[in-house]
C-alpha cells in the first residue's frame, strides 16, 4: 500500500516538468529570444503550430495570414518562433544576393525535399559546388542549342491541338503543357531514347496522372517539413512502394539506367564523368537531383504557360495584337520559329513578362540564412544566423509597384519610365547564388510554344473562368479552389 501511493505521490512530478519547460519555453521566446522584440503574432511567437494549423490543417492557408500580420504589424514581422519575414521589394537584393556574400538555405524548410539535390543543398558552398555541376547545362547558350528538340516536342502538341480541332472536343492546358514539359526535360537528363514520351499518348488527357502525381508530391512537402520523421520513412520506401502513391516515381530508375555510355543526357554525363568527386556523382544523390530536374522543372512552368495563355484568350485586344506581330513576324505558319527572331519581338516579349509577374506560380516564401552577418531593414537588426524570407507573390502583386496589380497589362512593360525600371522587380526565378537554374529554358519554352500555336491555331477558353486560376492556397505552387484545377480551350480553326 505504502508503495502504491509513493507511486500515486510522483506522478505528477513529470506532467509539472514538462509544464515548467514549456512555461519557460514560452517566457524565453517572448521575451528574451533574440527575435523577441519584432512585430508578429505573439502565439506565431510561441509555437509552430500556429503555423501547422494554417499550412496543415487549413490546407496551405499561411501565405495570407503572412500576408494579415504585414497588414497589421508591417513590413517586418516574425512569423514563427525562429523566422522574420519581409514584405518590402527594396530588401530583395539584400537577402537574395549573388555571390559577394554567403546565405545559406533554411534546412528546416527544404529537408522534404530531396536531400542529394541542389534545391535541398542548404551550406552556401556546397550549394555552389552542386549548382556549378548542372547549371552549364541550363546556361542560354545550351538552351539554343536545344531549340530543335524542344521545337520537335512543340510540333507533336500541335498535331493534338489539330486532333483537337477536328474532333470538336476541348484540350486542358496545363496538362498538355506539363506533357510538353516532361518530355523536353527527361529526353534532355536521360537522353533520346529513354524520353518518357508523354506526347505521344494518344490523349493528353491520359497523362493527368503525371499532374496529380507532381500535385500530390508537392501538397506532401508542407506537412513533412513539420514531420520530419515521415521524410525518413519516405525515403527508405521501395520504389515499387512509391510508386502506389505516385506512379511518375516508377519512371525515375531512368537514371540508373542512364549509366549506358550510349546515352547523351544530362544525368548519363554526370554519372560518368570522371572530374566530380565521387560523392557528387553517386546514384542516390544525382537520382536525387534528377527528380527534382524533372519534378520542378516541369510543372512550374507549365502551369503559368497554361496561366500566361488564359490571360491572353481571355483579353481579345491582347490576343489580337499579339497575333498580328506573329503574323508580321512569321508569315508562312507552318515554317518553325526561330527563338532569336522572337526575342526580338516587343509584344510578344512584353506578354511574357506580364503573364510570369501576374502567374507567380511558386508561392512558397524562400528563407535565406546569412551565417555571419547582421542583416538591417529600416533600423531593424536581424540577428546573423535568422531565417529571414520574402514571397515573390507579395512582390508581383504590390500595387506601388504594378498598379492595378489583378489586371494583365502587357503594355506595362513597353511603356513604363525609366525611373520606374520595372525589370529589377520580377523575381518569379528568385535572385542570388541560389536562384532558379531554369529562367533561359521556360522563357524558351514561352517564346517558342506560344508563338507556334497562337500562329497557327485560334484557341478559345471553354468552361474556364478566373476562379480557375486564382491562388487559393499554397503548396510551394500555387493551387485553385479545389476542383477548379483545369484551363480548357476549343480549336475552332486553323489560322491562315
Amino acid at each position: 500500500m505504502a508503495e502504491y501511493l509513493v507511486a500515486l505521490g510522483l506522478i505528477p512530478i513529470p506532467a509539472t516538468i514538462v509544464l515548467a519547460y514549456i512555461l519557460c519555453l514560452v517566457v524565453y521566446r517572448l521575451h528574451f529570444s533574440p527575435l523577441a522584440h519584432f512585430p508578429g503574432s505573439k502565439l506565431a511567437a510561441v509555437t509552430t503550430w500556429y503555423e501547422i494549423y494554417y499550412d496543415v490543417i487549413l490546407g496551405g492557408r499561411f501565405m495570407w495570414e503572412i500576408e494579415r500580420m504585414h497588414q497589421k504589424y508591417g513590413p517586418i514581422v516574425r512569423i514563427n518562433p525562429f523566422e522574420i519575414h519581409v514584405k518590402d521589394v527594396r530588401f530583395y537584393n539584400t537577402l537574395y544576393t549573388g555571390t559577394t556574400k554567403k546565405r545559406n538555405k533554411y534546412p528546416w524548410f527544404i529537408r522534404a525535399g530531396a536531400p542529394g539535390s541542389s534545391f535541398s543543398t542548404a551550406e552556401y558552398d556546397h550549394h555552389r559546388i552542386r549548382r556549378g555541376i548542372i547549371s552549364p547545362y541550363l546556361s542560354k547558350r545550351s538552351v539554343r542549342s536545344y531549340e530543335p528538340i524542344i521545337q520537335q516536342k512543340i510540333n507533336r502538341l500541335c498535331e493534338h491541338m489539330l486532333d483537337t480541332m477536328r474532333s470538336g472536343t476541348e484540350i486542358e492546358l496545363h496538362i498538355s503543357f506539363l506533357s510538353f514539359a516532361v518530355d523536353v526535360m527527361s529526353h534532355l537528363s536521360f537522353g533520346p531514347s529513354r524520353c518518357f514520351n508523354l506526347l505521344e499518348s494518344s490523349s493528353l488527357s491520359n497523362n493527368i496522372r503525371w499532374r496529380k502525381g507532381i500535385k500530390a508530391l508537392f501538397a506532401r512537402l508542407i506537412p513533412l517539413r513539420h514531420l520530419a520523421f515521415l521524410v525518413l520513412l519516405f525515403r527508405t520506401l521501395p520504389l515499387w512502394l512509391c510508386a502506389l502513391v505516385d506512379p511518375s516515381c516508377a519512371d525515375i530508375d531512368f537514371v540508373e539506367k542512364s549509366r549506358s555510355v550510349e546515352e547523351s543526357g544530362i544525368f548519363s554525363e554526370i554519372l560518368r564523368s570522371e572530374t566530380l568527386p565521387s560523392s557528387e556523382r553517386a546514384l542516390d544523390r544525382v537520382s536525387d537531383d534528377a527528380k527534382f530536374f524533372i519534378i520542378a522543372g516541369t510543372d512550374a512552368p507549365s502551369l503559368a504557360m497554361a496561366v500566361i495563355m488564359f490571360h491572353i484568350l481571355r483579353d481579345f485586344e491582347v490576343l489580337q495584337k499579339l497575333v498580328e506581330e506573329l503574323k508580321t513576324a512569321l508569315p508562312d505558319p507552318a515554317k518553325d520559329p526561330s527563338l532569336s527572331r522572337l526575342e526580338e519581338l516587343p509584344y510578344l516579349s512584353a506578354v511574357i513578362k506580364e503573364g510570369f509577374r501576374i502567374s507567380s506560380v511558386v508561392t512558397t516564401r524562400l528563407p535565406r540564412i546569412a551565417p555571419g552577418e547582421v542583416l538591417e531593414y529600416q533600423g531593424w537588426r536581424i540577428p546573423a544566423g535568422t531565417p529571414v524570407s520574402m514571397s515573390t507573390y507579395f512582390i508581383h502583386n504590390d500595387p506601388d509597384i504594378f498598379p492595378e496589380p489583378n489586371s494583365f497589362k502587357p503594355e506595362r512593360w513597353i511603356c513604363y519610365s525609366p525611373d520606374s525600371n520595372l525589370d529589377q522587380y520580377p523575381t518569379s526565378f528568385s535572385k542570388g547564388g541560389q536562384s532558379c537554374l531554369g529562367p533561359s529554358m521556360a522563357y524558351s519554352w514561352c517564346y517558342l510554344a506560344f508563338a507556334t500555336i497562337l500562329r497557327r491555331f485560334e484557341l478559345e477558353l471553354f468552361d474556364t473562368t478566373e476562379e480557375n486560376i486564382k491562388t487559393i492556397r499554397d503548396s510551394f505552387n500555387a493551387q485553385p479552389k479545389k476542383g477548379f484545377d483545369r484551363i480548357k480551350v476549343k480549336v475552332p480553326r486553323q489560322r491562315k
